[in-house]
């Protein structure tokens, strides 16, 4: 061999080679792997960084691909449905969650810059008097355009997200989407403003700007989404059990749940707005016209400030309104903060039941004590009574009626509380109360149990009477101590003593008597037999229908 021939690399060699034009077919395609040649001629690759980009567009699709992952294998395994995705491969299904995520975030985003653009038109609003008012005007008139364009956006993305369950799945827009009504009154409530430049009718034009604080709702949806919608699990939630997470659910979440929170902050978001209104309506100091506010929204009425503008008018208008919506749900929450729930309720009467029973055993000792020395009072003896002892007779009398009168008062409070604490709620349907609701399911199911018991004995009964003369001895009632578990009583259908077989000749009363020491100890043995079944069954994989248990 010579030493200047090149050698052949041996087969299984793991060393990879590139060829050149894998290498530049490679270089014109986008690749995540980097090569590096090494001094020997051995091509390193070298895995290369994903961008911050590539990484947030992978954990976004990273969590919808599981979702759908662990609802395939749940609905597969536990609900045994099969879900298969014919029309679309999982990839494109992948693909499409990923988007609606990000639509979501997109959505978010746009009811944020909604929500500020509202707040943003609603302070302008507050400085549209004067020389100021043209171009305020515009400036409110520009920004509400630019909230429209924002709108109609974001209805866009919620047309995208409601083409899941849409019909026109392909050609899902704004017209298309279910939520075009509700498109068309935003965009009409965010055009209701005085126009930059009035020819006539200024009065009333200068009106529409007092209804801009109606524009503040986008700061209620902003929540609503921040909150609820924007979450993947809470949709999910909501999708499960059919519940919209709409505004309206945020609105009596948080009445109910954060009654303080809400109440407080509407007061003084209404507060502060009715004054403003009115110190730009009638040219007033901001103190004044908080001050008129809280007047007018506590219905005092002390008549040191009165409105003399047409404006300020229609601001005392929405002060009258807000005054009596305040006042009603300051009341409702202070009922239900007021109101007991069931449980305090039920405890508080338990406490008073056991006073009341208590106070009746005293007071019935006492009548009797005083019975008693009424009784021996009103015996008469050999001479007449003198006027001390009848004196002392009337007392007693008198104490003895008022303290009966006392004991029925203590009794009667008795059962009402004991009727108040098993009947706090009340069915509207049934008209019972759960205790009597659940009273009368264990009477029905003991009667229920009653009469399959009565089946069982008669079914063993018929079939053991053809039997063996040992099986065919025993009568009804012995077949009855065999099966009737000791806590379950039957009515007696046979009131005649059981039988006893005689034999031609006769049986000796000792015998007689043996013979029922005899049965009545195998009666107690078949009892703790089935006791011993029923434990076992209890605690068994499968519990099988028998004669001793009988399943309805």
């Amino acid at each position: 061999m010579r030493s200047g021939a090149p050698s052949k690399p041996a087969e299984g060699s793991r060393e990879s080679f590139i060829p050149p034009a894998a290498a530049s077919s490679d270089e014109r395609r986008p690749s995540s792997l980097a090569a590096a040649a090494a001094p020997g001629g051995t091509t390193i690759v070298a895995k290369q960084r994903r961008s911050t980009f590539e990484n947030m567009k992978r954990t976004i699709a990273k969590g919808p691909k599981l979702l759908g992952h662990r609802i395939k294998h749940f609905l597969r395994d536990d609900l045994y449905i099969d879900v298969s995705y014919k029309k679309a491969p999982p990839k494109m299904v992948t693909r499409e969650l990923a988007a609606l995520e990000v639509l979501s975030v997109y959505h978010r985003w746009l009811r944020g810059v909604q929500a500020m653009l509202s707040i943003a038109v609603f302070l302008l609003s507050l400085l549209s008097f004067g020389k100021s008012a043209v171009l305020v005007n515009c400036t409110i008139f520009v920004v509400s355009q630019a909230a429209i364009l924002v709108i109609c956006k974001v209805y866009h993305v919620k047309a995208q997200l409601s083409g899941v369950t849409n019909l026109l799945f392909e050609g899902r827009n704004i017209f298309t989407s279910p939520h075009f009504f509700h498109m068309v009154v935003e965009v009409v409530l965010w055009n209701i403003q005085t126009p930059p430049i009035v020819f006539s009718g200024t009065q009333f034009f200068e009106l529409l700007n007092y209804f801009i604080f109606l524009r503040l709702y986008s700061v209620v949806v902003y929540l609503n989404n921040a909150v609820y919608v924007y979450r993947t699990f809470c949709r999910a939630m909501s999708a499960i059990s059919d519940l919209p997470l709409s505004t309206s659910f945020l609105i009596r979440t948080g009445l109910i749940h954060h009654k303080a929170r809400v109440v407080v902050t509407v007061v003084v978001w209404v507060w502060l707005t009715v004054g403003c209104l009115f110190a730009r309506t009638q040219h007033l100091s901001l103190g004044d016209a908080l001050w008129f506010s809280f007047q007018s929204l506590a219905t005092l009425g002390y008549g040191d400030i009165t409105p003399s503008t047409l404006s300020g008018r229609a601001v005392v208008f929405i002060a009258w309104i807000a005054s009596y919506v305040i006042m009603a749900f300051l009341i409702i929450s202070m009922y239900s903060l007021l109101q007991a729930s069931d449980r305090s309720h039920n405890m508080q009467t338990l406490m008073e039941c056991h006073e009341l029973a208590h106070r009746l055993r005293g007071r019935s000792a006492r009548v009797i004590q005083l019975a008693w020395h009424f009784h021996k009072a009103r015996k008469v003896g050999p001479h007449v009574p003198s006027l001390k002892q009848r004196l002392y007779t009337l007392v007693l009398s008198w104490l003895l009626t008022h303290m009966i009168a006392a004991l029925r008062r203590t009794r009667q409070q008795l059962k009402d509380a004991e009727r108040s604490l098993h009947e706090t709620n009340i069915h509207p349907l049934t008209g019972l109360s759960e205790y009597q609701y659940h009273a009368y399911l264990q009477l029905t199911h003991k009667a229920a149990r009653q009469l399959q018991r009565i089946k069982d004995v008669d079914r063993v009964y018929l079939a053991l009477r053809d039997r063996d003369v040992l099986a065919s001895s025993l009568s009804r009632r012995d077949i009855e101590s065999i099966i009737v578990l000791p806590g379950d009583l039957l009515e007696t259908t046979d009131s005649a003593p059981p039988a006893i077989t005689a034999s031609s000749g006769g049986m000796a009363a000792a015998e007689v008597a043996q013979w029922r020491d005899l049965v009545a100890q195998l009666e107690k043995k078949c009892a703790r037999l089935m006791e011993v079944l029923e434990a076992m069954g209890a605690v068994a994989k499968t519990h099988p229908p028998s004669m001793s248990v009988s399943q309805m």
